[in-house]
């Protein structure tokens, strides 16, 4: 097979066909031709699922067999005996659990080294009726609930017997919401999305205790709706742009609201925090705007910006350390030199395996890159040179000095 319209860059090809163990490949450069991949039968485990409780089989359960690589799992149910039996896996770790809205583990098992085409038989996992959380999400304002507020729930500790469990729910017309099928543990809970409501405020955390076979009840949240920001987004020809996302955050940075534009280019942000510096910046595919502000919601809501968007500019070239060598998977990140992100960020983009990068989506201006080797973070140096771009260029042949190089 081909893939075409492939950027630049070194990629991983998860590769997967019913009668063998699915593979992840090596690094592969865009561009390479013949690629071949190799293919090997997997092993097996089998085994059985019982109540804690009764020792009875545990039939009609979900159990999934995970690798923890790319999200890659088996999906088996229990037959009436309890039995279940995965094939073909990869040579790896392998842990098992389950997929029910009520049930839960019992224990966590432990994780399964499996050889190259080994079958292990024998497993038996035990499942417990779950724990139960649930309350209301309301308006501040009116009391009323808030319908279609999406709650994250995860552990909060580890160790110690607990299984680490991440569960989300939404709230129905009421602003109601029930999370079922919970082991025992300590776990964080907050609302993640609720749209036109401030972020800021919906993102605030409570840690409940729960217990197997138990309900922990009334674990409510208030939102506050805060304010709105309204305008239109056009592009240098000042006609109306279309479906852009707008964002707005706050000069240092945080969780945005946003909203897209109609086909007028108008566009209203609701659940806007109020704050005397707002930003706000246009996304749209190949197009990019400056952030505009700093915007006050202090006294009433904001109407009448207007965003411009420009053509998307680019940056690409090569880092090397102090000897002249490409360096690969280096982070490469653009600062602009007037400081005018205003709590957006910049885009990260890392090198290919030749130290190659390219940088997109930058609005016109002047920026300073800096590269960082590995994953880790870093505290910001750029490089010294000033590199300036125009409204839909390509600048090429960029020559970065890696961090700590020189």
């Amino acid at each position: 097979s081909r893939f075409l319209h492939v950027p630049m860059g070194n990629f991983k090809f998860r590769v997967k066909s019913e009668d063998y163990a699915p593979m992840l490949s090596d690094w592969v450069l865009s561009g390479t031709e013949n690629a071949t991949f190799i293919l090997k039968k997997g092993g097996a485990v089998a085994g059985k699922a019982i109540y804690s409780a009764t020792r009875e089989p545990a039939s009609n359960v979900a159990i999934l067999a995970r690798t923890g690589i790319f999200r890659e799992e088996q999906r088996k149910e229990t037959s009436a005996d309890g039995a279940f039996a995965f094939s073909n896996l990869r040579d790896t770790d392998i842990q098992l659990a389950i997929d029910s809205e009520s049930l839960t583990l019992a224990k966590e098992p432990e994780a399964i080294k499996l050889a190259p085409q080994q079958n292990i038989d024998g497993i038996e996992i035990e499942i417990d009726k779950g724990g139960i959380v649930s309350g209301l999400v309301r308006d501040a304002a009116t009391n009323k609930g808030v319908r279609n507020a999406r709650i994250q729930l995860y552990t909060e500790s580890r160790g110690g017997g607990t299984i680490r469990t991440s569960k989300d729910a939404t709230t129905d017309e009421d602003g109601l919401y029930t999370i079922a099928g919970l082991p025992s543990g300590s776990y964080t809970i907050y609302v993640s999305e609720a749209e036109g409501y401030i972020s800021e405020d919906y993102n605030k955390r409570q840690i409940i205790s729960v217990t197997t076979g138990q309900s922990v009840e009334d674990i409510d949240f208030t939102l506050d709706a805060g304010t709105s920001i309204a305008g239109r987004v056009v592009d240098d020809a000042d006609q109306p742009v279309p479906q852009a996302r707008v964002n707005v955050a706050m000069k240092r940075g945080g969780r945005w609201a946003n909203a897209e534009t109609d086909l007028n280019g108008l566009f209203t942000v609701m659940g806007v925090a109020i704050s005397p510096d707002l930003f706000v910046r246009a996304e749209k595919d190949g197009l990019v705007s400056k952030p505009v502000g700093p915007l006050d919601t202090s006294s009433a809501p904001v109407e009448g910006v207007t965003i411009t968007m420009t053509k998307e500019a680019s940056i690409a070239g090569i880092v090397v350390d102090e000897g002249g060598q490409p360096v690969p998977r280096a982070q490469v990140i653009p600062y602009p030199v007037k400081k005018d992100n205003q709590g957006f960020g910049s885009p990260v983009e890392r090198t290919n395996e030749k130290g190659e990068f390219k940088l997109g989506r930058l609005a016109e201006g002047e920026y300073q890159l800096q590269a960082v080797v590995g994953d880790g973070g870093w505290s910001q140096n750029p490089n010294k040179e000033v590199i300036r771009i125009a409204a839909g260029e390509a600048k090429t042949g960029v020559r970065v000095l890696a961090d700590g190089a020189g």
